[in-house]
């Protein structure tokens, strides 16, 4: 029984890889169902049960979709937010190695100073 890590490994990075693969397509089947349904909603106006599952039914999906929107755009805004984020550290990181730098060359100027006196 050969179970190295990298095989380990690479079988869960196949299992979350089906997964979020099962996951998207469950979610556009979703997506589809919803609109099918929506267009199909007001053609079954005569039998009045079977439109009222089919509306309960949308309302369903709605909720759910209303709920992966929302999600989403708080992932939407929270990535912005870090980008944001580490774009302001690095241009502090960028002003850091500006400063250090400017100091380096302040100190290596007032160290030429001795040697341009003797040869000015």
């Amino acid at each position: 029984m050969d179970t190295s890590l990298g095989n380990l490994v690479y079988e869960e990075d196949e299992i979350i890889k089906n997964s979020i693969e099962n996951l998207i397509n469950k979610e556009k089947d979703i997506i589809h169902e919803y609109k099918v349904m929506n267009e199909y909603k007001d053609k079954f106006t005569g039998n009045s049960s079977f439109n009222l599952s089919l509306i309960e039914e949308l309302e369903k999906r709605k909720m759910y979709l209303l709920y992966k929107m929302q999600t989403k755009q708080q992932q939407n805004d929270s990535l912005l937010k870090l980008l944001e984020y580490l774009t302001f550290l690095d241009n502090k990181k960028k002003n850091f190695d500006i400063e250090n730098i400017r100091n380096k060359l302040f100190n290596l100027e007032k160290e030429l100073i001795p040697y341009k006196e003797l040869f000015e």
